[in-house]
């Protein structure tokens, strides 16, 4: 919507205004050119469908539903968060965990990093471990590991970061950042903490 100055009008016998109208178009027309500057886009919170948990995410990552691998389409929880700019390779995936799985964090975190030292491309030294808080006051368990990437035209280190936490239903839900290496960016860590809430 465009925004107009009003016009400056004078009285029925074309007097002028009194000192009072002035001030007051004056300021009306202030409050309106206040109101008229273009506002900045807030991020929207983006809840995972299934998962009971919400991520605000900001303007550097683009809401698909595409995933790359069938295997992923029972547990997954759309929609997927894809890097952009600055963060383009990188993506987000939320998973739901299957019934009867364990419900405690510490167990279920056990499982997921025994099968990723499983895993033949997983780099063994680079799993790491953490608790941590999010200032909402979720607690939860953070895992990383580095993969090599072997075959075709690109070479390198990806790393994984797991966020896992319990949604209000008391299910233990995984929060996924994918990235290469060399573009790990810590302020996405930041946003996750920040951000990752219960619905």
């Amino acid at each position: 919507m465009s925004c107009h100055f009003l016009d400056k009008t004078q009285s029925g016998g074309g007097e002028r205004q009194g000192f009072g109208g002035v001030v007051a178009q004056l300021l009306l027309v202030s409050l309106l050119a206040a109101g008229c500057g273009r506002q900045k886009a807030t991020p929207g919170i983006v809840a995972f469908a299934g998962s009971g948990v919400q991520l605000a995410p900001g303007v550097s990552w683009k809401i698909t539903r595409k995933f790359e691998s069938e295997n992923l389409e029972r547990n997954i929880c759309l929609p997927v968060l894809e890097g952009q700019g600055r963060l383009k390779g990188a993506a987000i995936h939320v998973f739901s965990s299957p019934e009867g799985s364990p419900t405690d964090l510490n167990v279920m975190a056990d499982l997921l990093i025994g099968g990723c030292k499983n895993q033949s491309d997983v780099v063994q030294n680079s799993l790491a471990r953490e608790d941590f808080v999010t200032d909402g006051g979720l607690q939860g368990i953070h895992f990383s590991f580095q993969s090599l990437i072997e075959g075709g035209p690109r070479k390198g280190r990806t790393v994984t970061h797991c966020y896992l936490v319990k949604n209000v239903d008391g299910r233990c839900v995984r929060l996924r950042y994918t990235t290469l290496q060399s573009r790990d960016a810590e302020d996405v860590h930041e946003m996750i903490k920040a951000t990752l809430a219960s619905q």
